[in-house]
């Protein structure tokens, strides 16, 4: 009897769950993504979120497992035109810090008034000298 008072309620709202959107409901862009960490880092995948007065970009910079961290982390966000020139830059505060053990990841968040299309790049780099990896070339895949 007990499971079956359980299960009813979960089986009323799972439908309604299942169509709940991240973001409020905000319509996530899709652009061409160039991700850049410095040597210890990892970047995730950004979400693009459209906003009314532009995009926000949401990501997180972890440590790697096998490097400690020394100093502050700095993240950059470039917007990046068809033929690869940036058209606009932002510089991301990182909510948290990358601990030695138990804080392996900071989140980011950055508001700017740009308009992505999607055939525009937007570019994530992370280091911790200077946000050199922004200006290095790309890596060969």
């Amino acid at each position: 009897m007990r499971l079956a008072v359980l299960v009813l309620p979960l089986v009323l709202i799972a439908p309604f769950c299942a169509n709940a959107a991240p973001y409020g409901g905000a319509r996530v862009q899709s652009a061409r993504i160039d991700i850049r960490a410095g040597d210890g880092l990892s970047l995730r995948r950004p979400d693009l979120v459209q906003v009314s007065d532009g995009v926000a970009i949401h990501g997180a910079v972890c440590r790697l497992p096998s490097h400690a961290t020394a100093g502050a982390v700095g993240v950059r966000v470039q917007h990046l035109d068809p033929g690869g020139r940036v058209v606009a830059e932002a510089d991301a505060a990182l909510k948290g810090r990358l601990g030695p053990r138990d804080r392996a990841c900071a989140f980011y968040t950055v508001r700017a008034a740009w308009s992505v299309g999607s055939t525009d790049t937007v570019r994530v780099c992370a280091d911790r000298r200077g946000l050199a990896t922004c200006a290095a070339p790309a890596a060969a895949d």
